[in-house]
């Protein structure tokens, strides 16, 4: 049995290999007859790009997965490229990545079938845990690039990420100079809502100048192969390595597998890692922006919360470093890193400590007065108050005013505050104006007939609806729409019939009114409005001496209903290829878990059609080399933003009725399963068949004309 794994350094050509551990051991066959391995030519190049805001869409993308993903996380191996990039990827917050990868392949040197290995070297792998040994390695080089926008607020995450897949007609697919346009496209829309920048990952050095912009991009993927070419007389540098058992060489040895049983801890243990990376990460920004002199008590919280991180990170990275994926492995091997994860806690839940974080920050910033932050909103006036609800806050309290009703001025009604403030001068005379128009107070006189004839004073308040919110005045109405909120209730005044046109508002008769001192004669004055039967149909009641009610509503950003998901176009056809040589690596090919494949065989295939049909059916792979095609394609995925709120009613219901997850998004599309069948009639020509097909083809690749005419 043989896998494709990374490169893993001093591995060479015939020298054992652990599975397990990753790690290199002995030579097994003689130094000479390595050096005089079997060259295949390969120089093909692939670029393909994806648009990705989540930590598991770029280790998909980059087949960084399962257990490479973990120590890689953790610091327990090293990958030039890819690697490094989600070394310094900790986190996706307000950050969204176009990733472009361009895979160059040069040649494999691979060990002719003939060939044998040491004598006794059985006694070179004894007690060493050793389980392959590396029958070929694959020469090029890989170049990953990265153009990030991070943006300035959470919310706009969601709207780049779609702005970017629609530029480029997708998100994902395949990498050329056509795409600069787009992005170009991408840079102005977003103007400053989101800054750009780019970086690059390379497994072989890319120059002394390296390019920052989009068109020095563009260049660097076309010249890539060459720059590839400058390394190792023109090869590149080891990119990955096939692996066969040492069963190949001593049937009396056991295969090592790596089980599947475990698959479904280990997404466990993925998930709560990056959760915790994911909370020191946003830890860490927060410090940054943090004055140094916090309270004593603050620093605590802090600082006891940062510790309780860093000792559970330790207790994930030495389960990491010691995994076991045997068969015989036994899962008791997670309960370290799960028991540190859940601490006291009866019950997890996604994103545990990064909920935890926005805890700490709402105790630190109210426990520290100077650090409370209160800004944005909507702002309205309250006409007959100068007092806000208790939901809003009191930007200043005044009198309603407007320019004198014998002069020219405005028809706009303002609230003067109380406490007004004017500039220093020095009175002089060239600072002087004429006097008028003049700004006085507002009378209000109600036309109601058991109401008091005499005019009044109109208090006034500018009150602001914190968060993202908007506020506007009904007419005619008493009651906000569902969803809104009252900020008060009144009655529509305007100027009296003696004025000239002012503006409609809606006054709160509910609180009392205060008798104007000063004379009153030439106040501007304002009166209860009436509708006009006739132009408007009248009835329960209501005439042309009817007072019109209305109500001041507000109303702050949230989604409520589930059908304001984001619907993202994708179009985007992907097609691959793998020589098959054992069921399980069909099964990871085609992205299928154990528990599916299982399912599928037993007669069971659910609505996966053609996928379910072709896991149904068995293959003697002992005369059989099967090429394994897929054809997928994905026209528009439909997926919730992140700020959508949850229905309360859901935690009132028996866990049987809720089950364990929530669709979060659905990607619609089509999939093609091809299964090419190359059979042999006698076992032993097996092998010569594999040798054949070793030469024509790489383990897998893209499924095109050229793969077409090597078949």
């Amino acid at each position: 049995m043989s896998s494709i794994v990374f490169y893993v350094i001093p591995a060479l050509l015939g020298r054992a290999y652990d599975l397990k551990n990753d790690s290199v051991g002995a030579d097994l066959f003689r130094v000479e007859v390595t050096q005089n391995a079997k060259i295949i030519e390969k120089y093909m190049t692939t670029s393909e790009y994806k648009v990705v805001s989540e930590l598991s869409e770029a280790t998909d993308f980059l087949d960084v997965s399962g257990k490479l993903s973990l120590k890689l996380k953790t610091g327990n191996t090293n990958l030039e490229g890819a690697g490094n990039y989600l070394k310094e990827t900790k986190s996706f917050r307000n950050k969204v990545d176009l990733l472009v990868k361009v895979h160059y392949e040069t040649i494999i040197k691979t060990l002719p079938a003939e060939i044998k290995p040491i004598s006794n070297w059985q006694d070179s792998v004894k007690d060493t845990g050793m389980t392959h040994y590396v029958r070929s390695i694959l020469y090029g080089g890989d170049l990953i690039a990265s153009v990030r926008f991070t943006t300035k607020k959470d919310e706009d995450k969601e709207v780049i990420k779609a702005t970017v897949a629609g530029e480029l007609n997708s998100d994902s697919g395949s990498f050329g100079g056509g795409l600069k346009g787009g992005l170009e496209k991408v840079r102005e829309k977003i103007g400053d809502t989101a800054s750009m920048d780019i970086n690059y990952y390379a497994t072989v050095p890319l120059g002394k100048e390296i390019p920052r912009t989009l068109d020095g991009l563009v260049q660097l993927v076309q010249e890539f192969p060459e720059q590839t070419k400058a390394v190792n007389d023109g090869y590149g540098v080891p990119l990955s390595m096939e692996v066969f058992s040492l069963e190949a060489l001593d049937k009396n040895i056991k295969t090592y597998y790596q089980t599947l049983a475990l698959q479904d801890q280990m997404l466990i243990l993925d998930e709560q890692l990056s959760d915790i990376q994911n909370s020191k990460q946003r830890l860490a920004d927060w410090l940054q922006t943090m004055p140094p002199n916090l309270p004593k008590e603050q620093n605590d919280m802090i600082g006891e919360f940062a510790t309780k991180l860093d000792s559970i990170d330790r207790v994930f990275s030495e389960v990491i470093a010691n995994l076991n994926l045997s068969a015989e492995a036994e899962g008791d091997q997670f309960k370290p890193a799960f028991a540190a994860y859940m601490g006291d806690r009866e019950e997890a839940i996604p994103n545990m400590y990064v909920k935890d974080l926005s805890r700490l920050k709402k105790e630190v910033l109210d426990g520290t007065p100077s650090l409370e932050g209160d800004f944005g909103g909507s702002h309205y006036t309250h006409w007959g108050s100068d007092a806000c609800p208790s939901q809003t806050v009191l930007v200043f309290g005044g009198v309603m005013s407007t320019t004198d009703r014998d002069s020219i001025g405005s028809s706009q009604y303002t609230c003067m505050p109380n406490d007004k403030q004017y500039p220093e001068g020095n009175n002089n005379s060239d600072d002087e104006i004429g006097d008028y128009p003049q700004v006085q107070q507002v009378a209000f006189v109600s036309r109601k007939k058991n109401g008091e004839q005499k005019r009044k004073a109109i208090k006034c308040s500018s009150c602001r609806v914190p968060g993202k919110s908007t506020t506007t005045m009904l007419v005619a109405k008493t009651e906000c729409p569902s969803g809104w909120v009252k900020q008060y209730q009144g009655t529509l005044i305007s100027t009296d019939i003696q004025q000239v046109r002012g503006q409609l508002v809606c006054l709160d008769t509910s609180k009392p009114f205060e008798d104007i001192s000063e004379d009153t004669e030439s106040l501007t004055v304002v009166t209860e409005v009436s509708p006009k039967c006739g132009s408007y149909p009248c009835s329960g009641g209501v005439s042309a001496s009817t007072a019109l009610p209305c109500v001041v509503c507000s109303i702050t950003k949230k989604t409520s209903s589930i059908s304001d998901f984001l619907t993202i176009h994708r179009s985007h056809t992907k097609s691959r290829y793998r020589l098959i040589e054992a069921s399980s690596e069909s099964n990871d090919f085609l992205n299928v878990d154990g528990k599916l494949a299982l399912k599928a065989k037993s007669g069971w295939s659910g609505n996966l059609q053609g996928l379910g049909k072709y896991l149904k059916h068995l293959i003697n792979r002992q005369k059989t080399i099967e090429l394994l095609c897929t054809v997928y394609h994905e026209t528009v995925a439909e997926t919730f933003p992140t700020y959508t709120p949850q229905k309360n009613e859901w935690k009132s219901k028996r866990p049987e009725q809720v089950g364990t997850h929530y669709i979060r998004s659905i990607i619609y599309g089509g999939q093609l399963v091809i299964s090419y069948k190359m059979t042999v009639k006698k076992e032993e020509d097996i092998e010569e068949m594999k040798a054949a097909v070793d030469g024509a083809l790489a383990k897998e690749g893209c499924l095109d004309a050229h793969v077409a005419g090597k078949v």
